[in-house]
């Protein structure tokens, strides 16, 4: 016997009948197998019927058996299949797995058959054609029924069961612990049912949770139950089920220690410290907190960031807290540098971190100031508008009265250096407190003594040689009587040296020392071509004159010492050499050199006919004066140069020339001039007289 799918079944009551209305002459039961034996069977014509659990799956329609003397085997397929069925949530998304499912099918009130599964599906094992209703259990909850027709088709099946999404909403309206509830956990209980979860932002997602009518869910802060809801019912899908956390409120009273109301802030936290609300209690020392869930608390009591009182409760309804700060008033006497008088006009500042408190004194120099908290205090005094005193002090919880003198107004030494700690050679100072502004000059030695400044941080300007300059530090605290200061400048001094275009020293013309585009030194470099300044740090401007004209000028930053500074100007040397038409040296040849601007320059040739000089690169106008005779021309000189000038030769039948060559250090030799006679008579015909053109 094999079923739909031609696997063998066990348990089919198989029965051979000559005719179908008669008694079977034979039967059995399928084994593991699916075979039955039927035995002792009379030759003949018969029919096969087939039950499984007493229900029809097979039926001949004719006498299909037929025996005639020996046996015989017949396989048969009846309406039945292993029937295996998968059980999904509601939706149909999720397999249900995990959980002990118990399925049962009914035919006429009875049960026919049984699975279970923790996987998701039920295996009845072989079960015949026909409908049945489907019951699945999880524990005590039936969580599905319907009818379920097992045909082919339907053997491995599957059902919807009544496991539901369900969203849990946290309702905190009112409640202070917001960020707690955002992320409290909770359980979902029905007696052997029990699901964790977690709420986020007040919302948690659970998923397959079996249809029921009494749940029940407790919420957590870690280990305090902060609510507890009963008969919760699950019977839908998407199902949004709401719970509203009950709070409680706090009332805070708040006295310093003499007993006067104090207005505070007050900061209520969990044990581990996490901040949970706060406010403010009014002037009569009274607060009431925001409602906040049932567990243990701290309250903490600060007066402008400062704690001054704690308290530890335990809530689980409305409740009132006294709290005494340790806040009092106290009373300031300033005295003077003597401690003789109490000084009036005095302002008084005590603070500490945000804390400030301000009074001024009275007509009996007395100064109140009003809720202390028990702290240690930086403490200030201006008289007449001046700081006078800088001081640390400590409140005590019996401090009703404090006696503190100020160090009153001092003289000041200050001691000014350059980068290199020499002292300055003079300059200007500014003093700065306050609305005040004083100057004082700076003398030869760099110091400066100031009298009668108050004791309190000056800010120091320096000025030299008109320019404001960086000091370190830039400001000092007066604390003591004739207080020495010393300040470290940004003053540099720089080395210059001036040189010509090629490199050597130029002992002729004016070096200008500009700072700020202001004139401050100049340099006669005949006295001195390598000169030392001490200039202030800023953009220092170095320009060379030369016989009236500008040959050069270097801009530099002054950022620290600069043991040399080159300054290249244009000035090159120049050297003539004149010859005459025979090529001997001419001395005491007159040149004069000229520009835009005038003569720049007259020299005479010597014995070797040279004469020699140095001027700036450019164009020039050259005169030469040879005896009675004037020879003129232009030549842009643009480095270096040596000249070679040959004076013409006027002669009868003769050309005039003049050469002139200029080139770095080119020197023109061995320039043979012929002389060209005035006719050539030669033996013969007489030659046609050429003219040879001027060069």
């Amino acid at each position: 016997v094999e079923d739909r799918f031609g696997s063998p079944v066990e348990g089919v009551k198989v029965y051979l009948k000559p005719d179908l209305e008669e008694e079977a002459i034979s039967t059995d039961v399928t084994d593991i197998d699916g075979e039955a034996v039927l035995k002792l069977v009379p030759n003949g014509r018969y029919y096969i019927e087939a039950y499984l659990k007493d229900i029809l799956v097979y039926q001949s329609e004719s006498k299909e058996v037929y025996v005639s003397g020996s046996d015989k085997s017949k396989t048969i397929t009846v309406d039945a299949a292993k029937l295996n069925i998968t059980v999904y949530d509601y939706d149909g998304a999720d397999m249900i797995k995990g959980e002990d499912l118990r399925g049962e099918l009914v035919k006429g009130g009875e049960i026919f058959g049984e699975a279970e599964t923790t996987d998701g599906v039920l295996r009845f094992g072989h079960i015949p054609f026909a409908e049945f209703t489907l019951k699945i259990y999880l524990g005590d909850l039936q969580v599905y029924s319907s009818k379920y027709t097992v045909e082919k088709e339907t053997a491995k099946g599957s059902v919807r069961a009544e496991f539901y999404d369900v969203t849990v909403k946290v309702n905190s309206t009112g409640l202070a612990n917001q960020s707690i509830v955002e992320s409290l956990k909770g359980v979902l209980k029905r007696r052997d049912i029990e699901r964790e979860f977690n709420i986020v932002n007040c919302v948690a997602k659970l998923e397959n949770v079996p249809t029921a009518k009494d749940y029940m869910i407790q919420l957590y802060f870690e280990d305090e139950k902060v609510g507890e809801f009963h008969d919760i019912e699950v019977n839908e899908e998407n199902q949004e089920i709401e719970l509203r956390l009950k709070g409680y409120v706090v009332k805070v009273i708040v006295r310093n220690i003499d007993g006067e109301p104090l207005s505070s802030d007050i900061v209520i936290a969990l044990p581990t410290g996490e901040r949970v609300t706060s406010f403010k209690t009014a002037e009569d020392g009274s607060g009431l907190s925001a409602p906040l869930l049932p567990m243990p608390y701290d309250i903490h009591v600060y007066l402008e960031g400062i704690p001054v009182g704690e308290e530890e409760i335990s809530l689980s309804s409305d409740m009132e807290v006294s709290i005494t700060a340790s806040v009092r008033n106290v009373i300031f006497k300033i005295y003077d540098r003597d401690g003789q008088d109490i000084l009036k006009n005095v302002k008084l500042e005590v603070s500490t971190g945000k804390l400030k408190r301000t009074a001024s004194s009275d007509e009996e120099g007395n100064i109140l100031i009003k809720n202390l908290p028990i702290h240690d205090y930086k403490i200030f005094a201006w008289y007449f508008g001046f700081k006078v005193l800088e001081d640390r002090i400590m409140i005590e919880p019996d401090t009703k009265e404090l006696e503190i003198k100020a160090l009153g107004v001092l003289d000041a030494r200050l001691r000014f250096l350059d980068s290199r700690k020499n002292p300055l050679d003079g300059g200007e100072v500014l003093l700065i407190f306050g609305n005040e502004e004083l100057k004082a000059e700076i003398g030869k030695d760099g110091s400066v003594r100031v009298e009668n400044l108050p004791n309190t941080t000056i800010t120091i300007k320096l000025f030299y040689k008109g320019v404001e300059v960086d000091t370190q530090p830039r400001e000092f605290n007066l604390r003591m009587d004739e207080m020495l200061a010393i300040f470290s400048s940004r003053v540099h001094q720089a080395t210059f040296k001036i040189l010509r275009g090629d490199g050597k020293p130029l002992r002729e013309g004016i070096a200008e020392i500009y700072v700020e585009g202001n004139l401050t030194s100049t340099h006669d470099l005949k006295d001195e071509n390598v000169f030392t300044e001490r200039l202030p740090e800023t953009d220092i401007l170095v320009r060379v004159e030369f016989r009236g004209r500008s040959v050069g000028e270097k801009v530099i930053y002054l950022g620290e010492t600069m043991k040399e500074v080159s300054v290249t100007t244009s000035i090159y040397p120049f050297e003539m050499r004149i010859h005459d038409s025979a090529g001997n040296p001419v001395k005491d040849a007159l040149v004069t050199i000229s520009d835009k601007f005038g003569k720049l320059a007259e020299i005479m040739s010597n014995d070797k006919g040279v004469a020699t000089t140095i001027i700036p690169i450019g164009k020039y106008n050259f005169t030469v004066f040879v005896g009675n005779q004037t020879y003129s021309y232009t030549l842009e000189i643009k480095k270096k140069m040596t000249f070679n000038f040959l004076c013409p030769s006027r002669q009868p039948m003769s050309f005039e020339l003049i050469i002139a060559l200029a080139a770095v250090d080119l020197v023109v030799s061995g320039l043979t001039i012929s002389k060209l006679s005035g006719s050539f008579r030669r033996t013969g015909r007489r030659r046609r007289r050429r003219r040879v053109p001027r060069i």
